[in-house]
């Protein structure tokens, strides 16, 4: 009888070691399955991810073409509005020497004026001195002439 009670409490050990491997193996399941839940959940989150990540480099490539052609532009106008400065300063440098060309002339011309007005002026300046000379001659003549005795007034 003892072997019938070895065998039972053998038995009822193995009854409680089979329920709890029974309960063990359910609590595995359980966390397999929660392991697998997490894992379709954070696969999803990848793909979300992987998804941003996609549309953020289409956005990237998309905001570098903008700005490729923007700076392009950019450099276009810049090197535009160069030219038109250029060709202005040359226009204004151009009219800058036109402009010199004539005030010399017109400097030289009335330079010119004025020599000829200085020739009449001296002209002028000797023809009345020759007039005072000669009115200072014909008035020493006169005064050495005998008036009286020329109109018999006397």
């Amino acid at each position: 009888m003892a072997e019938d009670y070895d065998i039972k409490t053998d038995v009822a050990i193995m009854k409680r070691d089979i329920s709890a491997i029974n309960t063990f193996s359910a609590k595995i399941d359980d966390a397999i399955e929660k392991m697998a839940e997490v894992s379709n959940n954070i696969s999803k989150m990848l793909i979300m991810h992987d998804n941003k990540l996609q549309n953020h480099d289409q956005l990237i490539d998309g905001l570098k073409t903008s700005m490729s052609e923007r700076k392009s532009d950019f450099e276009k106008q810049v090197e535009l509005l160069h030219k038109r400065i250029s060709d202005m300063k040359d226009e204004n440098h151009s009219e800058r020497q036109k402009n010199q060309a004539e005030l010399l002339a017109a400097i030289k011309a009335i330079g010119e004026s004025v020599n000829g007005l200085e020739d009449r002026i001296t002209s002028l300046e000797q023809w009345k001195w020759w007039l005072l000379g000669a009115a200072a001659a014909i008035g020493l003549i006169m005064s050495q002439i005998p008036w009286p005795t020329l109109l018999n007034l006397g």
